[in-house]
């Protein structure tokens, strides 16, 4: 317990003790003004008692010398009457009551006495079922008490003024009891009441008012009683005060006594409470002097921080000696103020509240102090202001703190008038890769790319993960625009450089665009922009390259995002169609087959300029999913009219064959409009034969068990490998129109295209000519061993119900 609290309760203490003394002491003195009394008295009272235990011992032999004849003579069945006759007038008996074994009893005072009764619950209804004598709760107490006695002393309950003498009769096994008055037994008495005592009952008043109720259990009795005198009225008249007042003093004592405990536990229980808060909250209480000597003290810090690990008696000066704004504060709280700060202690980090304490007066005696470690508390917020602000897989900055980095960068900038450069970065391959080889693959390579980059920085650069693979930097104070070119090309090196993840290698390549403060932009939002917009107009020119933002490449950066909002309406409003171009058997002559191509009515645009920014924004996937849909729909109902074609044919984009569900929807397709197999040919770029990849790989082959064909378009302008083509079960070569266009006045395209064609007979590969245009150029294909053939010679692409109209004139011509 504190000392204050300890003073606090000494005069509390002091008046009770007062109050006890005195009352005690009144007790006392009283109790000895009648102790002679009460010694004369004792004497008297025992002389009266002898003789009444004599009277009572006479009595009880007279009744078995008077009753034990009786068991004979009225064996088995005794009648109280005649028991009455018997005994002699002087025994007073009021009543006579026997029991028998099998459950009656006779009394002499109620009704007839020859009328047996059976003993019931109640003991007064005699019609009620006989019930044994053990099972009642009166009667076991005389009956089982008679069995271990002869004879038996009792109170009576239903007569306070008579007592009951119990005779068990051995031979007929009857109970008798005996009702009589005290007067009987009671010779004159000097005093004024006399009681008889028996074991674990009330006193019983013979000359009187009973003191108790007697007899309220059915505890069997004993034979063991005494004599003694009930206190006189003048006597409790004297005493009853007395004794009042001791119990008062008693309850005072233990009531300040139980105070006391209650005081003391409450106490102990807060300082239990504040130990183990102190505990949990690593917190230090202090009191000090005003000179910072600690004189109270509770809970402790860290045991390494060494400076704190105080005693009442140390000095906190002396601990605050390596932190001088907690000995300026200390000042300030000595004169009166109230402070709370922060301090730094080797890497600990306290949190510390204090104030002055007054005396009653109003002067300052000493400060209290809470100081709490609240070194964890900092570090778990800075790792989530950390992470708020920081990419999880690279740990660089993100778009957030990214942008803040760039606004004050621009502010000194503008300050200083410095030049700025914000440099776009994309990583592109990342999709691919991450197909191929999984998430934790592509996450370890951008890691690495990461670090690359990082390590080709200044250490006043910035660096950001914008998205998934797209990085910017703020390149401050760049000496000259050939430095800035440079430092550019070599990020792109570094992000195109051949890496090893595991036993793997992968290969990527990059596009940089940059924008620079003040000419292209004068903020952070639009410097962002101009760079993503230079990024990814370069990412159009070509592979690893870079470009610089112009309102050129600004402008076709928005007529490719306002074409992209054009065709995501188009979509919803089916404003697309489908329109088919006829194959031709250039044996027969006749259109055998035909390619289903996209037209868009409402604009003049051709596919193939909103089809590269369908496959780059990602709308390439609901475009291609419809477009097959379609044309499957389209082959049903021209089969169901008995239009047989050969096969259709749809192009589908690589990116459609890496798009999970496309597979599983175009298998659906076939079943759902019973296509035969081979009646449907997916065209591809070549360039599926530069990601020949066991995924693709499986995805091709899942296509033709369900039915499919495989067809090249455009084959001979891209990347054609051979080693590649012999891999892919192909079906279809479609040679590109520009090798058509010059077999007739050019040996060189000639030389080509029967080299094409020879190779695709020897791999047994159909060749399909696109973009015939006379019949010059139809003979020649037809010379060479082409077997189909499609272009302008024949017809354009036709809608579906013209292209209807077409195969009609045709059957019709036949």
């Amino acid at each position: 317990m504190s000392s204050s609290t300890q003073s606090h309760h000494k005069p509390r203490l002091l008046t009770w003790l007062r109050w006890a003394v005195v009352l005690t002491t009144l007790v006392v003195l009283l109790f000895v003004g009648h102790l002679l009394d009460l010694t004369q008295q004792k004497s008297e009272f025992e002389h009266y008692s002898t003789q009444l235990n004599a009277e009572v011992t006479s009595l009880q032999l007279q009744l078995i010398q008077q009753l034990r004849p009786l068991d004979e003579r009225y064996r088995p069945l005794l009648y109280p009457e005649d028991l009455a006759a018997d005994l002699p007038p002087e025994f007073s008996v009021q009543n006579i009551r026997v029991a028998y074994q099998d459950g009656t009893y006779r009394q002499l005072n109620r009704g007839n006495p020859h009328q047996q009764y059976r003993v019931t619950f109640d003991d007064t209804d005699a019609v009620s079922a006989t019930i044994l004598l053990t099972q009642d709760r009166i009667w076991q107490t005389y009956f089982l008490a008679g069995l271990e006695q002869d004879i038996l002393l009792w109170p009576n309950k239903e007569a306070p003024d008579l007592f009951t003498i119990s005779l068990f009769l051995p031979d007929s096994r009857q109970l008798i009891l005996l009702d009589l008055g005290w007067q009987s037994l009671l010779p004159d008495s000097a005093f004024d009441a006399v009681a008889l005592q028996f074991d674990d009952q009330a006193p019983i008043q013979l000359n009187g008012t009973v003191a108790n109720s007697v007899l309220e259990s059915s505890n069997p009795l004993t034979t063991h009683w005494q004599v003694r005198q009930m206190p006189t009225k003048a006597y409790w008249a004297l005493v009853l005060p007395l004794v009042g007042l001791s119990l008062v003093a008693v309850v005072l004592i233990r009531f300040y006594q139980l105070h006391q405990r209650v005081e003391e536990h409450k106490i102990d229980q807060q300082e239990k409470l504040f130990d183990h808060l102190s505990d949990e909250f690593n917190l230090l209480m202090l009191v000090t002097d005003t000179d910072g000597t600690v004189v109270w003290k509770r809970g402790q810090l860290s045991a390494d921080l060494k400076e704190l690990r105080l005693r009442e008696g140390d000095s906190l000066r002396q601990a605050w000696k390596h932190a001088p704004k907690a000995l300026t504060y200390f000042q300030h709280t000595v004169s009166g103020e109230t402070r709370s700060f922060e301090i730094e202690i080797d890497y600990f980090r306290l949190q510390v509240h204090q104030w002055p304490n007054l005396s009653p007066q109003g002067h300052i005696t000493g400060l209290t102090l809470s100081i709490q470690d609240i070194t964890e508390q900092r570090l778990l917020e800075e790792q989530i202001r950390h992470e708020q602000h920081h990419d999880a897989l690279t740990g660089l900055p993100n778009r957030q703190l990214f942008q803040e980095q760039l606004h004050h960068e621009l502010h000194r900038c503008r300050r200083r008038e410095e030049n700025l450069a914000v440099v776009a970065l994309e990583v592109s391959g990342i999709g691919q890769i991450n197909s191929v080889h999984g998430d934790a693959f592509s996450d370890q390579l951008l890691r690495r790319i990461a670090g690359e980059l990082t390590k080709a920085l200044r250490e006043e650069d910035s660096l950001c993960r914008y998205s998934n693979d797209e990085f910017l930097m703020v390149i401050s104070d760049f000496q000259t625009p050939e430095a800035l070119h440079a430092l550019a090309k070599r990020l792109i090196k570094l992000a195109s450089t051949r890496y090893q993840i595991d036993d793997h290698y992968v290969a990527l390549y990059a596009n940089v665009g940059i924008a620079t403060f003040p000419s292209d932009a004068r903020d952070e939002g639009s410097l962002i922009t101009c760079a993503i917009t230079a990024m990814r107009h370069a990412r159009q020119t070509g592979r690893n390259t870079l470009d610089y933002f112009s309102e050129e490449s600004a402008r076709r950066a928005q007529e490719k995002w306002h074409l992209e909002r054009q065709m995501t309406e188009a979509l919803a409003a089916h404003d697309f169609q489908l329109h088919y171009q006829p194959i031709f058997d250039l044996d027969s002559n006749r259109c055998i087959a035909a390619e289903a191509l996209l037209r868009w009515p409402s604009t003049q645009l051709a596919p193939d300029q909103f089809i590269p920014v369908a496959e780059e924004t990602g709308l390439i996937h609901p475009m291609g999913n419809w477009i097959l849909s379609t044309a499957v729909r389209q082959w049903a109902q021209w089969h169901d009219e008995g239009r047989e074609l050969t096969y259709l044919s749809v192009n589908i984009s690589v990116l459609q064959l890496q798009q999970p569900g496309f597979i599983d929807q175009a298998i659906s397709l076939t079943k759902q409009y019973h296509l035969p197999p081979g009646r449907l040919v997916l065209e591809i770029t070549e360039s599926i034969l530069l990601q020949t990849s066991p995924n693709v790989l499986s995805q091709i082959n899942r296509l033709r068990q369900a039915g499919y064909r495989l067809a090249i378009d455009d084959f001979g302008t891209g990347f054609s490998s051979l080693n590649y083509l012999k891999q892919l079960p192909i079906d279809y070569l479609k040679v590109d129109r520009s090798f058509v266009e010059g077999i007739i006045e050019n040996n060189q395209d000639s030389a080509i295209y029967r080299a094409i064609v020879d190779m695709a007979m020897a791999m047994d590969i159909e060749i399909v000519a696109e973009g015939v245009e006379t019949p010059q150029q139809m003979l020649w294909l037809k010379q060479q061993g082409v077997t189909f053939a499609q272009g302008y010679f024949y017809t354009q692409a036709l809608p579906p119900e013209k292209f209807t109209l077409y195969l009609n004139a045709q059957s019709e011509a036949r």
